[in-house]
């Protein structure tokens, strides 16, 4: 629907973050609020973290409980590995990819220091355009 002149927007918003995408996208469609010229408060009454802090930072104002958590500016990767376990029972798990970096840190496969490497990059990166976000839009 098209906005008035005056029209606001309020989000109450509880998270401790996610997924890059998922966090990326909410961030984004919030930023429509302020494309068609409205104002956009977000009222945090216990965490707004990582993804929830993106979020933040799209808001005009922000609004937090005396003991509200926000922050922090950070990417994490946590992928189980299970490689060697299924090597003891006798498992073997076969992928087949194309592209030299399309699977890197698996739970099946053993990993590599070039496999630890490019992850490591990868969210380096993230970081970097996570930070830039904040930068830009806070």
């Amino acid at each position: 629907r098209s906005s008035n002149p005056g029209d606001e927007a309020l989000l109450v918003l509880q998270s401790g973050g996610g997924t890059v995408t998922g966090y990326g996208l909410a961030a984004a469609q919030l930023q429509r609020f302020k494309e068609h010229n409205m104002k956009l408060t977000i009222c945090v009454e216990q965490v707004a973290a990582s993804g929830g802090y993106m979020m933040c930072c799209v808001a005009d104002h922000v609004v937090a409980s005396p003991f509200a958590v926000l922050g922090s500016i950070g990417v994490i990767s946590d992928i189980p590995n299970v490689y060697e376990r299924l090597k003891q029972e006798g498992i073997e798990f076969q992928t087949v990819t194309a592209g030299k970096y399309k699977r890197t840190l698996t739970p099946t496969k053993k990993v590599t220091k070039e496999d630890l490497a490019k992850s490591k990059e990868d969210i380096e990166d993230i970081l970097s355009l996570f930070k830039e976000f904040v930068k830009e839009t806070w």
